[in-house]
């Protein structure tokens, strides 16, 4: 059986538009499930992102690891976005982005990090691993985010190791 070059050619010009469309629908609809801040730590609507003429990443940051956490009752939220770099920027809220803070703490903000990890369900103790550097079989220094008291949140030193996997 042989295929008219015009039948297979409009066959393959409409799978293409259509295979198109696919793509860029899912890829959009994942970027509605991004969730950003600003340099505020407070939350950007996708709405706001998609009306913007640059890239998303040019103005804000977006959230890679967010936790829930109690203190006397009352519950925050640790999240954790990436900086265009790769190095992390730490804040602290209410649930939903209400009175939200930046965490001051040099020895983990702006930092290449490892690893984040809750001391136990709804605790305010993270450790937080810090890698010096973005290359493999790098060292790392281990620390202990308190939250405690949310917005004056204590940083303590654990240990020095080597090394980490890094990226």
């Amino acid at each position: 059986m042989k295929i008219n070059p015009v039948i297979l050619n409009f066959g393959l010009t409409t799978f293409s538009i259509v295979s198109s469309l696919i793509i860029s629908t899912s890829e959009y609809a994942q970027a509605e499930t991004d969730v950003y801040v600003d340099e505020n730590c407070n939350y950007v609507s996708n709405s706001a992102i998609g009306n913007l003429p640059e890239e998303p990443w040019f103005y804000f940051n977006e959230i890679v690891y967010s936790r829930k956490f109690i203190v006397d009752g009352n519950t925050y939220w640790l999240y954790v976005a990436n900086y265009g770099d790769g190095s992390r920027q730490f804040c602290v809220s209410k649930p939903d982005f209400v009175d939200a803070k930046f965490i001051n703490a040099s020895e983990i903000n702006s930092q290449f990090i490892e690893f984040i990890e809750q001391d136990g369900n709804n605790s305010p103790i993270f450790r937080v691993q810090v890698r010096e550097g973005q290359n493999v079989n790098i060292p790392f220094i281990d620390y202990r985010l308190d939250l405690s008291n949310p917005y004056q949140p204590v940083t303590t030193f654990i240990r020095r190791g080597c090394c980490t996997g890094g990226i």
